[in-house]
């Protein structure tokens, strides 16, 4: 768990009494998850996550949801790209063939099939 993230948010909030009343959780259960005393409880997380309006994986620096469809989409894109390459390289292969073919009279056979 990234815990500068959640002191960084903890710090930035001016009323901590009313912070942890809206959160419905101890204040110092909050202070132990801070100095690592202990590990939150799922449903002490989840209302940490809520109440500072972050995914829960915020706080355990997952990747950003839409960043990482945007990657996904680029490498989904690239291998698309590669694949067509690949098929270029394929059929210049099968040319050649076929040239080297005609020019020896000898089937030929690549090394990349």
């Amino acid at each position: 768990m990234n815990i500068e993230k959640l002191r960084e948010l903890h710090e930035s909030t001016a009323n901590k009494g009313e912070m942890f009343a809206k959160m419905g959780i101890a204040r110092q259960s909050f202070i132990d998850i801070l100095t690592k005393k202990s590990s939150p409880r799922v449903e002490n997380l989840e209302k940490i996550a809520k109440f500072f309006n972050k995914p829960v994986g915020y706080f355990f620096d997952e990747p950003d949801a839409e960043e990482t469809n945007k990657e996904l989409t680029q490498y989904k894109t690239e291998n698309t790209l590669l694949r067509e390459k690949i098929k270029d390289l394929n059929r210049v292969i099968l040319a050649q063939e076929a040239h080297i073919e005609t020019l020896t009279g000898k089937k030929a056979t690549a090394a990349a099939s």
